[in-house]
């Protein structure tokens, strides 16, 4: 797979997965209200779809890229020669270790996602993340477990 230069802005992105952040957190906060967790399950996958046609205005779904394994999203990564490939390796790790979470708690990975990106001076950036199969919302808890799964949580991880 060759990766072609990005046109998605990387606040963009950001933007894109704090809304899908914050449905989550309003999904948690309605099943602690008493809301049916099913029906809430089925409504933030409906309201995450909407969020994704919103966002589809300034997202390039271009630039967005899937891999089946970790070693795919690393060498597509390496091949790019955008990036340093320490740098590659440290994130690399960092979402293997989302994984081994993910799969501790009995879920399944489909794989990993990485978004191509413009940061603020046209540098090309990279986000990286593991896509997890969910059949029902995971707890609360398990969420934050495999958020903060990393040795080095991201500003992401931490702030989900």
């Amino acid at each position: 797979m060759k990766a072609k230069y990005p046109t998605t802005k990387f606040r963009d992105v950001w933007n894109y997965f704090n809304s899908i952040s914050g449905e989550i957190n309003v999904c948690y906060a309605r099943i602690l209200a008493g809301f049916k967790e099913e029906e809430m399950f089925s409504l933030l996958k409906i309201r995450t779809s909407k969020i994704k046609e919103e966002y589809s205005k300034c997202l390039d779904w271009g630039d967005l890229y899937f891999f089946e394994n970790i070693k795919g999203l690393e060498r597509f990564l390496i091949q790019t020669k955008w990036f340093e490939v320490e740098k590659i390796k440290s994130n690399v790790q960092h979402e293997k270790e989302h994984a081994i979470k993910i799969k501790q708690l009995g879920y399944k990975i489909s794989g990993f996602d990485c978004w191509l990106v413009l940061e603020n001076k046209q540098k090309i950036s990279y986000i990286a993340s593991c896509k997890m199969i969910a059949n029902k919302l995971p707890s609360q808890e398990e969420y934050s477990e495999i958020a903060l799964a990393p040795k080095n949580p991201s500003y992401f991880d931490k702030n989900h």
